[in-house]
């Protein structure tokens, strides 16, 4: 099972998220191979296991994260709205 990298843990916690949080989060949406929530995404924070070489070039930076934790915030937003 892959691990989150530092920088995608400084990344998480700067937007105010957990490692915990954002498995969870990415586990209801992409992973069956994880029951236990643990990640199963890169290690750059996107949940495709096979990100580099796919979403961007191997050994460059990984935009992944930064839209996935936007997207994170828009359906917590939505959901809180929903609640009002």
């Amino acid at each position: 099972m892959p691990e989150l990298s530092n920088e995608a843990l400084q990344e998480l916690g700067a937007s105010g998220l957990t490692a915990e949080e954002w498995s969870s989060f990415n586990w209801m949406r992409f992973s069956l191979t994880a029951p236990d929530h643990s990640w199963a995404g890169s290690s750059c924070g996107c949940p495709d296991v096979a990100c580099a070489g796919k979403h961007h070039a191997s050994g460059t930076t990984c935009s992944c994260l930064a839209r996935g934790i936007a997207n994170y915030k828009s359906v917590l937003r939505g959901l809180q709205a929903l609640r009002s």
